[in-house]
């Protein structure tokens, strides 16, 4: 099987963000796990943790899914994370886990993240391995190399077809300081459509950084760019289902279970806030987001613009103001063509 031959509209939307009115919608529930340790890869605009080991037992993570299946929820989709799926030190072993294997086998969407500069067919063996069920379909986040791309990666992407179960992909473009390199997304996401079958996006990973004034700069500079056409923008902002009131994000992290605001990308604020406290009680984990929700209206008066914006309740669904006072941030995140 491998990539879809519809592999753009696949990339573009997916089946369980469908708003239409036409039938019930479920909520979904997805899990960040972030469990690889290390990457060999140093690519420029990325910010995500590389240091210390996230492995141990996933008998926590795998009755988190099926107290969320047992109780009116989906478990949809593990995101294999934060580093390369190929690049890292512990993903043999992760494979092997049979509990992890088990969670695995429960999704019908597995995510990670590649620079396919090192692609490991004995990694794609262990993932061909563990049964599916029906539906189930990789995505697949290819994060390119602006002084490499596009030269090489047809044949690289080609060695995506060694999955035996349906999958998609899409590229992406870290942001960073280096303007040149930034200005080039529109010309790289004409070739990613007429070449490559798929969207490609800038993306702006500095919301990993730990230090938020890294993360103030980067935005900054992010919401200068709204002469840029939308298509180099992640949709995040307009789209009402992805981190929104039907889906629910946590993260796994070193042995803990947080709720995951949804800003650009999924953004880990581990604290205790942030922390789901009884993870046998599905009403805590519910409780996680709600609360949250009324502490989010309640600082949107504090802001510059949130209070009175068509889109307020879009954010705050994703938990975009949550992010923004943890960091005493007043304006607005997006670019101005994001939020028209």
């Amino acid at each position: 099987m491998g990539i879809v031959t519809n592999n753009k509209k696949e990339a573009q939307a997916d089946a369980d963000f469908d708003l239409s009115f036409n039938e019930g919608h479920e909520i979904k529930v997805i899990f960040n796990a972030e469990v690889l340790s290390g990457c060999e890869f140093k690519c420029k605009g990325c910010f995500v943790n590389k240091l210390g080991s996230n492995m141990g037992s996933y008998d926590r993570l795998n009755n988190a899914i099926d107290l969320f299946n047992n109780n009116g929820y989906r478990v949809s989709t593990i995101n294999i994370g934060p580093t390369d799926i190929f690049g890292n030190n512990n993903v043999i072993e992760l494979l092997q886990d049979e509990t992890f294997r088990e969670c695995l086998s429960k999704v019908s969407t597995i995510q990670f993240v590649t620079t396919l500069m090192n692609i490991s067919t004995d990694v794609i063996s262990l993932l061909n391995s563990i049964p599916k069920i029906d539906g189930f379909m990789y995505d697949v986040n290819i994060a390119i190399d602006p002084k490499k791309f596009p030269h090489g990666y047809k044949e690289m992407i080609d060695k995506l077809n060694l999955f035996d179960d349906d999958l998609n992909y899409y590229l992406v473009m870290n942001m960073g300081n280096d303007d040149k390199i930034n200005n080039k997304v529109i010309e790289f996401s004409d070739i990613a459509d007429d070449e490559f079958d798929t969207i490609l996006t800038l993306n702006p990973s500095f919301l990993r950084a730990d230090k938020f004034k890294v993360q103030k700069h980067l935005i900054d500079k992010w919401k200068k760019l709204d002469d840029w056409t939308e298509d180099a923008f992640p949709s995040t902002i307009i789209d009402q289902a992805q981190g929104g009131s039907l889906e629910l994000n946590y993260t796994y992290c070193n042995g803990n279970f947080f709720w995951t605001p949804f800003v650009y990308d999924i953004v880990k604020i581990g604290t205790e806030q942030f922390k789901v406290k009884d993870e046998n009680d599905i009403e805590s984990w519910i409780e996680a987001k709600s609360f949250h929700f009324v502490k989010q209206l309640t600082y949107s008066s504090e802001t510059q613009s949130c209070s009175g914006c068509p889109n307020m309740m879009t954010c705050i669904d994703k938990g975009v103001l949550s992010y923004m006072e943890h960091h005493g941030v007043t304006e607005c995140l997006f670019p101005r063509n994001q939020i028209l």
